[in-house]
């Protein structure tokens, strides 16, 4: 004789077997994959907002101390990315003083 366990379900899972398991297919689909996955989405897309929003503040922040000082920081601006660079190459270049 072997022993083994039985699976029993509930007597409205077996009245209603293929709404029970749509139900929990839907269930497991929508709030397993698919919610996770459209908040990941946004958070990134925020992230990214928010990083734009920075770079671009440092931007101008760099092109505040060229105008105040006169100089420029360029190991700030030569790292940045492509908008970055678009400003970099429309400044004039650094002054520099003649050496003695």
């Amino acid at each position: 004789m072997v022993e083994g366990c039985i699976d029993v379900e509930r007597d409205f899972v077996q009245d209603h077997i293929s709404l029970y398991y749509n139900a929990y297919y839907c269930f497991r689909v929508i709030f397993i994959h698919i919610a996770p996955c459209c908040i990941l989405v946004v958070l990134n897309a925020l992230l990214v907002l928010t990083i734009r929003q920075v770079r671009d503040q440092l931007i101008t922040y760099l092109l505040y101390f060229a105008a105040v000082t006169g100089r420029l920081l360029h190991s700030s601006l030569r790292h940045r990315q492509s908008s970055a660079t678009t400003f970099y190459t429309s400044l004039p270049a650094e002054r520099t003083t003649p050496s003695k």
